[in-house]
């Protein structure tokens, strides 16, 4: 995992946004199993990579921001809550990614590849996004409900 070096401004508001991985079911039986503890391992390390594509990302467009804590929730999935100076380009940016699919059975499947095929999926339409000016409507609609 890559190191935050880049912290917002001090004073920063606090955000959040939620990722909502199916949930991590848990064995019917009495016998232990190590496939939920698995499955969350792979949530959080899908949920981490993430952030840190998104920071990139943010970090490029001259918008640092910085993670506070991911937190998982079995009801809601994983939270990650940040501290940005523009956390509604924050959101704007989730949103677009939002469109694309998880990356897969987390119970079953390789992290590596899977995730880092899913973040690139998410990269790309983030990017054409900015490009097209789409996320830059999105910010000012997300900014004129706040």
């Amino acid at each position: 995992m890559t190191q935050d070096h880049s912290p917002p401004p001090s004073g920063a508001p606090i955000g959040f946004i939620r990722l909502p991985f199916p949930p991590i079911p848990h064995p019917v039986s009495s016998e232990f199993s190590l496939a939920p503890i698995l499955a969350k391992r792979a949530q959080r390390l899908a949920a981490q990579s993430y952030w840190d594509l998104l920071r990139q990302l943010l970090t490029r467009q001259g918008r640092p921001a910085s993670l506070d804590r991911i937190a998982y929730d079995p009801d809601e999935g994983w939270r990650i809550y940040f501290l940005a100076a523009d956390p509604g380009l924050v959101a704007a940016m989730h949103e677009a990614a939002g469109e694309e699919n998880g990356p897969g059975d987390l119970l079953a499947f390789d992290a590596h590849d899977q995730v880092r095929d899913w973040l690139r999926r998410i990269e790309y339409r983030i990017v054409c996004a900015l490009g097209d000016g789409l996320l830059v409507e999105r910010h000012c609609d997300i900014a004129a409900i706040d």
